[in-house]
């Protein structure tokens, strides 16, 4: 006989609290099974038996094959029909309904469908009473809309009585009444008569001449004909007429003229060359524009002869006497110059230049020297106030002499008074930078 194998062994409570080692077997006395356990859980995993009705929880089956189940489905209400389900299998009801619903349309609009097995319906509407529109007062017409669709209505306008045709003529005029609609009430015509009667017509005067007559409310006519001597030339005891540029000649107008003379294109100057030393200046009031009378002083003329202006001046607007020089290049303004070069004047080559000239000016106030010619022509502030191209830091009433920067002044900080000739001018204003710049320069009165 072999050898018995025997396991531990115990009922399902034993077996419940009992926790074996990892691949160690127990078997369930009361109900013949086989537990594995893995050494930590207790009971551990039972092995149940293939007749053995089991409890399938949280199981998934995989293409299972379910027989001896056949359950039926039976629909009840308005919808009838039953079908089985065979081994759990599917299914295919064919349904019935107990009782097809109607829609009934009431009011205006009438008409019914049955929705046979609740499907689609139909319903063909009839208008209880189709709408009719009417036209009232001077039109008429109506039309009915059948079935609530499109109706066409024509309308017609009421005889306002007034009889079709045209009204008015040569001799007669038309006499129209409006009503406040705007419709026309009545037409009728007024005759017109023109009474007999014989007009005749004279001109007489000065250069024209002409007569006429003619008698009213007759077919024929009478044409009035003026005559006159006009003429664009001058000619004596005749009308002045443009000619087809607008222009007419004349002599001598004698007369005393008033009133206001329109602007003029021309106007012609006659070239007197009789030497005269004494041409006044004419001129207006102001400087607007307009018409206004022209004036003249006697203390404000042109001498024709030595080609000099004579007035007096009290204002200047700028602030320097400036005199022109010529010089080598043509130099900006606040330019230092010195005596030198090719020409007359040329920019101050090196610091305390003893051959100052001055500063090229900006704006003179009073231009010596005019008629001075050359290529390049400087004007040089010899006294008053000027814009002077300067270097470094200068103070107000500082003496100036040209700088190391040519065409430029700086300021004499020596305690001893600068080289005679080389002053340029006297600060006007602060200047707290070294770098190039520009400062007002009192020159000439130091």
């Amino acid at each position: 006989m072999p050898t018995v194998l025997q396991f531990r062994r115990g009922t399902t409570a034993q077996n419940n609290s009992f926790t074996g080692s990892d691949g160690e077997l127990s078997l369930d006395t009361d109900l013949y099974t086989i537990r594995v356990h893995d050494g930590s859980t207790a009971g551990g995993f039972e092995i149940t038996q293939n007749t053995a009705t089991q409890t399938l929880t949280n199981k998934t089956l995989t293409s299972p094959t379910i027989t001896g189940v056949s359950p039926t489905v039976t629909l009840t209400g308005a919808v009838t029909g039953s079908g089985t389900l065979t081994d759990l299998g599917s299914v295919s009801i064919t349904t019935t309904n107990t009782a097809d619903p109607t829609i009934t349309l009431t009011g205006a609009v009438t008409g019914s469908g049955t929705m046979t097995n609740l499907g689609n319906v139909s319903i063909t509407t009839t208008n209880t009473a189709d709408p009719t529109l009417t036209l009232a007062g001077d039109l008429s017409g109506s039309a009915t809309f059948t079935n609530l669709g499109n109706a066409t209505l024509t309308a017609d306008i009421a005889n306002s009585g007034v009889s079709a045709g045209s009204y008015g003529s040569a001799t007669a005029i038309p006499v129209i009444t409006i009503a406040a609609d705007g419709r026309i009430t009545s037409a009728t015509t007024n005759s017109v008569t023109v009474g007999d009667g014989t007009l005749t017509m004279n001109t007489s005067g000065t250069g024209i001449s002409g007569s006429a007559s003619f008698t009213a409310n007759q077919s024929g006519g009478s044409t009035f004909t003026v005559t006159s001597n006009a003429t664009s030339a001058n000619t004596g005891s005749t009308i002045v007429a443009r000619d087809g540029s607008g222009n007419f000649t004349a002599g001598t107008i004698t007369a005393t003229l008033s009133g206001t003379a329109t602007n003029a294109t021309n106007v012609y100057i006659n070239n007197d060359d009789t030497g005269d030393t004494n041409c006044p200046i004419l001129f207006s009031a102001n400087s607007t524009a307009g018409y206004k009378p022209i004036y003249e002083d006697s203390s404000f003329y042109f001498d024709n002869t030595n080609n000099i202006l004579y007035t007096t001046a009290n204002a200047a607007r700028y602030a320097d006497l400036a005199e022109k020089y010529t010089s080598d290049i043509q130099y900006p303004p606040g330019t230092v110059v010195v005596l030198g070069g090719e020409a007359e004047v040329t920019r101050s080559p090196g610091p305390t230049s003893r051959a100052i000239a001055g500063i090229v000016s900006t704006d003179p106030a009073y231009l010596m020297n005019t008629y001075l010619e050359g290529e390049c022509i400087v004007d040089v502030a010899l006294i008053g106030r000027v814009p002077c191209m300067v270097t470094g830091i200068i103070n107000k009433g500082d003496l100036l002499v040209s700088s190391s920067r040519p065409g430029h002044a700086c300021a004499w900080t020596n305690a001893t008074n600068p080289p005679a000739g080389s002053i340029v001018g006297k600060a006007i204003e602060n200047k707290t930078d070294e770098d190039p710049g520009v400062i007002e320069v009192l020159v000439g009165r130091l």
